[in-house]
Order: structure tokens, then C-alpha cells, then sequence
């Protein structure tokens, strides 16, 4: 009799299990653009996908990296790594799709002109939007950035978004490429260039705890019914 109880249990077990298995689970993310927001008032972009928090690129705009640390530091910022850099940009695809970004591969990708009407979802536009303009030019869209390569020699690299209003000749037109690049080049602390920030990132204070989905609250629901309905049944 107990034996035949136990296995009429067996499905709602089952079942059960793998709803608490679903309310555990911790939420996954793919890595999208709409997961940055910009707080214009603090100048910080917010990455909820990551649990990250960037300083707009444009706050440290002719800083050294001495300079921005000794700044910001004590506020929990430090520099992006070259695998957080690789990350944000496989996020925003500015290979557009042609390979992927690595920590510590300096690559770089010319993006296709967009010609004289600019699209609002541009990629480049939404990231210089986000981080800021470091150039600082007419006709320019520009945001770049040193960030951390590993501490090699106590030196660091940097990194570019650019969108296609700029080329090389210093002339911006609607129909240059754009370029969206990655350099290891190993520059020294104390350097400041023209054009760029620093990228400095910290963790959130908190993780948010996923709410349990209605349809595993329903499950739940079912499951314990079912579970009463054997127990009567079985009396």
C-alpha cells in the first residue's frame, strides 16, 4: 500500500523538482545593448547585465591614468580590463559580426558609412552617446579610452569608438567608415593623449534576486493540489 502511494507521488515529485530548480536558477544574460543606461546627472553608465557601473569615458577626458585613479579611486573605481573592454565591445558588435574581441588582440573594424541620414540605433552613435565624446571636435563622434592590460611594466592600452562622420584625413563627411578598434600598445601611465578618457569601472552594491516567474508560482500551485488530491485519495 505505502509502495503504490510512493509511486503515485512520483510524477508530482518530479514535477516539483524541476520548478525549484527553475526558481533557483540564476538569471543569464546574453549581452545586450539595452542593458547600458546612462545616469547624466552621476555621468555613469550602468551595465545591469554584468553588474557593472563605467564612468563616462568623457569625466577623464585628457586624464592620465595616475591622474584618474588618484581622482577616483577612492570612490571603488578601478581600470577596465582588457577582457572587460573585449567584452563591451563583442556587446555592441563593432566587428559587426566579422570576429570576435579578445583580451589582449589588438584589432580594428571599419564600420560601413551610413550616408547622410544617421539611423538612432547606430551602434557607434548609441556608444559615444553612453560614454561620452573625448574628441571633442565639430563633426565628430568620438569616445576612446586607456584601460589596463594586465599591468605589463606598469603600462596600459586603449580603445576607440568612432562613428563615420571622421576619417584619417581630419575631415568628417556622412560617407567615411567608421573605425571601432582595440590596441595593446602598452602606453605608460603617465601619458596623456588627445581624444582619450580612461575607462574606469566598479561593481554594483547589490545583485537583484530574479522574482519567481507566474508561470512557476502556477506550477507550484498545481503541484500542490495534486499532491493533496493522492493524499485524500489514498486515505
Amino acid at each position: 500500500m505505502y509502495i503504490k502511494k510512493i509511486l503515485s507521488l512520483l510524477p508530482c515529485l518530479t514535477l516539483l523538482s524541476l520548478t525549484l530548480l527553475g526558481l533557483c536558477s540564476p538569471k543569464s544574460y546574453a549581452g545586450l545593448i539595452s542593458d547600458y543606461s546612462l545616469d547624466s546627472d552621476a555621468n555613469i553608465v550602468t551595465d545591469s547585465g554584468n553588474n557593472l557601473e563605467w564612468l563616462q569615458w568623457s569625466q577623464t577626458r585628457r586624464m592620465s591614468i595616475d591622474d584618474a585613479l588618484a581622482a577616483y579611486a577612492s570612490d571603488g573605481w578601478q581600470l577596465a580590463s582588457g577582457m572587460q573592454m573585449a567584452e563591451l565591445f563583442n556587446t555592441f558588435d563593432f566587428s559587426y559580426g566579422s570576429f570576435v574581441w579578445q583580451d589582449g588582440q589588438r584589432n580594428s573594424y571599419f564600420s560601413p558609412a551610413d550616408g547622410s541620414i544617421e539611423s538612432e540605433d547606430d551602434r557607434e552613435l548609441v556608444f559615444v552617446s553612453l560614454f561620452g565624446d573625448t574628441l571633442n571636435r565639430s563633426g565628430w563622434q568620438y569616445s576612446g579610452a586607456l584601460f589596463d592590460y594586465g599591468t605589463i611594466n606598469n603600462n596600459y592600452d586603449w580603445a576607440y569608438v568612432s562613428d563615420d562622420w571622421g576619417n584619417r584625413d581630419d575631415i568628417p563627411s556622412p560617407y567615411n567608415p567608421g573605425t571601432n578598434a582595440l590596441q595593446f600598445d602598452r602606453l605608460a601611465t603617465s601619458l596623456v593623449r588627445n581624444g582619450l578618457g580612461v575607462a574606469l569601472v566598479r561593481t554594483t552594491e547589490s545583485t537583484p534576486v530574479p522574482e519567481p516567474s507566474s508561470t512557476a508560482i502556477l506550477l507550484l500551485g498545481l503541484v500542490a493540489l495534486r499532491l493533496w488530491q493522492v493524499n485524500a485519495t489514498h486515505q
